[in-house]
Parts: structure tokens; sequence; C-alpha cells
């Protein structure tokens, strides 16, 4: 989490936090036959939250409150990976993503400068586009890592099978 704050006539004390995190688990899980099957499950969320509180220096010195606006976003995908052998003993790497929709919530106290405090502060659209397009994204993180344990999961699991 970050605090600053912006002096001068307006004075902003804002807030600022950014929460990435991705989780990888192993195990096994049934596929859609019920068989178990060595799984990989890769997570990612971001959490998004900005805050400002502004006040105007009057002429006395004193600070007038004009109010705080606050916005967070949180978003979340998930892909799961699994090896399936075939019945001719060929090693087939499965996956399945799944991308829920943003989840955003925001507010306003007093005549904060801003009607819409979300749009104001957190940007959503560029923020979507990022989440869903940039080097997080569900599709650069299936592309890159499906195709690397592909190739290196089918032809070891194709040895084991031969051997």
């Amino acid at each position: 989490m970050r605090k600053w704050q912006q002096s001068g006539e307006w004075c902003h004390q804002r807030e600022s936090e950014h929460d990435l995190q991705y989780a990888v688990t192993v195990g096994e899980v049934p596929d859609m036959t019920g068989v178990p099957r060595l799984t990989v499950d890769v997570h990612g969320s971001l959490m998004r939250y900005e805050r400002d509180a502004v006040s105007q220096l009057l002429a006395s010195g004193r600070h007038a409150d004009l109010g705080t606006g606050w916005a967070r976003a949180s978003l979340h995908w998930s892909l799961r990976l699994q090896l399936i052998v075939d019945a001719g003993g060929r090693g087939n790497l499965v996956s399945q993503a799944r991308s829920v929709p943003a989840v955003t919530d925001a507010g306003k106290t007093g005549p904060y400068i801003a009607s819409s405090p979300l749009d104001h502060l957190l940007q959503p659209a560029r923020l979507f586009h990022t989440w869903e397009h940039g080097a997080a994204s569900l599709a650069a993180v299936q592309d890159y890592l499906v195709s690397r344990l592909a190739a290196a999961i089918e032809p070891a699991a194709m040895s084991a099978i031969d051997a």
C-alpha cells in the first residue's frame, strides 16, 4: 500500500493498494469421466483499491473538507491442466480456462470532486484491458504455460509408457 499527499490550494490525501497473486497447486483430480488424473491448477487474482480525500486550503490557512472517494476492483481467472493418456497410450495435456467478470464497488462521502469515483480513481476500462491482454493475462499464461508443459510432459509420458 502506498500513501501520499499532494499539497497546494487543493490537497489530496491518497491511498493506493495493488495486490497481484498467483497460486499453483498440483494433485490428482478426476477428469470428465471420473478417472483421477495428474492436475495442475493455476489461479490469478488482482485487487486494486484507491482512496482520495480532498480538501481546499482557505484564506484563513485552514482546510475545508471536500469529501472522499474510493474505488475497488477484484479480478480473477483460473486454469486447469490435466495429463490424459488416450487409448493408444499417447499423453495429451488438456486445459480448461475460466475467467469471471470483475467485481467492482465504489463510493464517496461529502461533495467529492468526481461523480463516479470508480471511473475517476481506477480507470476500469484500462485496468480490465491490461488484465485481459497483458503479460499476466489468462491468455498469455495459458499460451506460455500450456505450450511449454505440453512440450515437456508429453514426451516424458510417452517414454514412461514405452518403458
